[in-house]
């Protein structure tokens, strides 16, 4: 019986370990490189434009879908856990401790604003 055992856990164990690492043979590190935040929000105006936010205050863009991102300058070390944009210009982040951040100028420049909470 104990062989049985061992040989039906064998077998377990060896497909599991066969499906866990075919699921990341599809996986790769996008740009930018070697941005490595995490990243906890995302707003797209556009198929082509869109911010995503998250750890450390981190906020990025693209103007070609996805394909290359450029890192922006937030100002600010706090995590960013949402971004929304009304156009390509006026967009509002927001997170931790009560951070709020808006843009005029599609995310070259931040400024901070007050949300009286922490």
């Amino acid at each position: 019986m104990k062989k049985h055992f061992f040989i039906l856990a064998l077998i377990f164990f060896s497909i599991s370990f066969i499906f866990e690492t075919k699921a990341q043979d599809g996986w790769f590190w996008q740009n930018p490189l070697p941005q490595g935040n995490y990243l906890t929000g995302v707003e797209f105006i556009s198929t082509s434009v869109g911010w995503a936010v998250g750890n450390g205050g981190t906020i990025i863009r693209t103007t070609d879908g996805g394909t290359t991102w450029i890192i922006l300058t937030s100002g600010t070390t706090e995590i960013l856990r949402g971004v929304s944009f009304t156009d390509a210009n006026n967009g509002t982040a927001v997170g931790e401790s009560g951070t709020i951040l808006r843009t005029t100028n599609g995310g070259t420049n931040w400024t901070v604003q007050t949300s009286g909470t922490t």
